[in-house]
């Protein structure tokens, strides 16, 4: 199926295919000049060059020279058959090479010929090439005048030069089709026989309107398609248009609302740039935050019966705003009131004012909390706690102290916790080195030097990737990843536990609800004995003592509530079952260079107790069963 460009592309093709192409190059004062040249070095008239401009430069006000360099080649052709009734078709070839300077269509009321003006320095259409197009085509008799006029004036219109006489059964014959559901209408045109007429562009125009299709026609590719016709192929002639809906109103942030990914140096098992890992949206007062888009309308389309197709427009969304911001003139954009952090809480755009401490977090400080973000330019000294509702960054050390963040903690220098320091974070932990620390992440744990004697939990992975980072010591649990250079140690004294292929947070909360749960149960199962003891006095004596009869009521409503509550504790329990069951089986621990004999290693539920040093080597689980897989051989999926 071809459209006006297909149809555009197949004469190209045609004729690059037909051409043995000697290339020269000219040069000239003017492009006429540059031409003639080409065509006596090529042996070949002017209508028969074909050529592209290098170089074309005119003198300034008289100042400079007129230089004009073309590269040409001479155009050659085979003998192929073509369209329509003719006959012998080298010479017709030859005018389509050169631009199809002559066209003719035979009408029911004579014959016609079209005269191409003509561009790019090529000579016009002589009496001889006219001669030739109008034998093509079996025209002998015609008005010599006429032709010789077409020729002059060159006008591009179609000009009355012979008599015909029509046999109509011999006529062209137009087959349409519609599809798509009505975007799209194509035609199939069979040549005319001896006698029969050609079709003219209005000709096609009203054949198309008979049929229904008076919408979306390319009159380009149909005035084309009247001069060049090519039979027997399926080519579109109109295209409908189809609805557009309208957009919906969307929401710019000019801020990070989601933390970037972590990004190491070299291969990933160099050194963390903690600068990088900076999260804190730093806005000035009077900074663009965000800006709404507004929902679209919906454009309507059509079809080429002239059937318009309903859209819909886009739907509305609200832009709220939080603390410390305000709607620009334009009541679209968000811009800051203060200069602080720009977050995303709950929606809501916001701009927190971060608490910044340019020493430790000590005696002259005391305990921090603060609803933003907190920067601490020393460290957090031991018995001290720092809670904050977004990230925390300590630029020095943290000792035995607590740290609580609702989004990141950045530890520049590390944790020296003295089995005493406790570390939460929504998100993720980053730190240099983790020592007698426990550390929570619903996130990742992400460390550069080494976690020694450590308990360590992460939502999704723990990395402990530099020059010398090693894992020795403590229990790590992960739901998909533990990753060092180094696990155990060479003694193999230090018991290394390391856990993945579930949340350690969802299976702690299973095992609170598990844990309630049975209290539960055992207080509802003294009841239900009271409540059966009561009921056999009251069977053998006929009635309760008034103390005995309201103990009673208490024990019936309670044993209601724990019913309740026993059930949604149950519910619960399945819910998060099935969470820890959908979870991928795909856990792994993985070590860069070696791990040591000792090393404990479960995945789910399988157990495996390393006996022997193994290097770059990771662990699976397979069928059930813990495989050491080299890592070089591990396929692992990019996220």
């Amino acid at each position: 199926m071809a459209d006006f460009d297909d149809l555009r592309s197949v004469v190209k093709k045609r004729l690059d295919e037909d051409r043995n192409i000697k290339i020269v190059e000219t040069e000239g004062p003017d492009l006429e000049s540059a031409v003639s040249q080409a065509a006596e070095l090529l042996g070949v008239p002017i209508s028969r060059l074909g050529y592209e401009i290098i170089i074309q430069k005119s003198s300034f006000f008289g100042i400079g020279e007129n230089i004009c360099k073309i590269r040409a080649y001479a155009l050659r052709s085979k003998n192929k058959k073509t369209h329509g009734d003719v006959d012998d078709v080298e010479d017709l070839e030859l005018l389509e090479e050169k631009g199809s300077d002559v066209f003719i269509q035979r009408r029911s009321n004579g014959v016609y010929m079209k005269i191409m003006p003509q561009g790019g320095g090529s000579k016009p259409a002589d009496m001889t090439e006219a001669k030739q197009a109008l034998k093509k085509y079996a025209i002998d008799d015609y008005d010599v005048k006429l032709v010789e006029k077409a020729i002059r004036e060159a006008a591009g219109e179609y000009i009355r030069v012979a008599g015909y006489k029509p046999i109509p059964e011999h006529n062209t014959f137009i087959e349409i089709g519609i599809t798509d559901g009505e975007l799209q209408a194509y035609m199939t045109v069979t040549p005319p026989g001896k006698g029969g007429v050609d079709f003219t562009y209005e000709e096609y125009l009203d054949y198309l309107s008979s049929c229904g299709i008076v919408k979306g026609i390319s009159e380009d590719f149909l005035k084309y398609f009247a001069d060049r016709p090519i039979y027997w192929q399926k080519v579109c002639v109109a295209r409908g248009k189809s609805a557009i809906n309208g957009m919906d109103a969307f929401i710019e942030y000019y801020f990070e609302v989601e933390a970037p990914k972590v990004r190491f140096k070299q291969g990933g098992f160099d050194q963390v740039d903690f600068k990088e890992l900076n999260r804190v949206q730093n806005v000035q007062k009077g900074e663009r935050l965000a800006k709404k888009n507004e929902a679209e309308s919906g454009v309507p389309g059509y079809t080429v019966s002239g059937t318009i197709l309903p859209a819909t427009s886009g739907h509305d969304i609200t832009l709220e705003l939080g603390k410390n911001v305000s709607f620009d003139s334009d009541g679209l954009t968000v811009i800051s009131d203060v200069t602080g952090q720009a977050m995303l809480l709950n929606g809501k755009i916001s701009v927190e004012l971060a608490h910044i401490v340019d020493s430790s977090v000590d005696l002259s400080t005391g305990n921090i909390m603060f609803l933003g973000n907190v920067i601490i330019k020393k460290n957090v000294e031991e018995g001290f706690y720092v809670k904050a509702a977004g990230n925390i960054e300590v630029h020095g050390f943290v000792m035995k102290a607590s740290l609580h963040a609702g989004g990141n903690i950045i530890i520049n220098k590390g944790v020296i916790g003295k089995e005493g320091a406790t570390i939460w974070a929504k998100d993720t932990v980053y730190a240099k080195f983790i020592e007698n620390a426990n550390i929570e992440a619903e996130g990742k744990v992400i460390v550069s030097t080494g976690i020694i004697n450590s308990q360590v939990k992460a939502g999704q992975s723990i990395v402990c990737a530099g020059k010398r980072a090693a894992i020795v010591g403590g229990k790590l649990c992960a739901g998909e990843l533990i990753e060092g250079k180094v696990l155990g140690s060479p003694q193999g004294s230090t018991v290394t536990i390391c856990e993945v292929g579930y949340d350690p947070f969802v299976k702690a909360k299973l095992e609170q609800y598990v844990a309630n749960s049975d209290k539960l149960k055992a207080e509802l199962d003294d009841i239900l004995l009271n409540l059966h003891t009561l009921s056999e006095v009251k069977q053998r004596s006929g009635f309760l003592p008034e103390d005995k009869k309201e103990y009673f009521i208490k024990l019936q409503a309670r044993k209601e509530e724990l019913e309740h509550d026993f059930e949604k504790d149950r519910e619960e329990i399945e819910n998060l079952k099935n969470i820890l069951k959908k979870m991928s089986k795909n856990g792994r621990v993985s070590a860069a260079a070696m791990i040591y004999p000792g090393v404990t290693i479960c995945i789910l539920n399988q157990k495996f107790v390393v006996g022997k040093e193994f290097q770059a080597t990771s662990f699976v689980l397979d069928q059930d069963a813990i495989q050491a897989v080299r890592n070089q051989d591990l396929k692992i999926t990019a996220e």
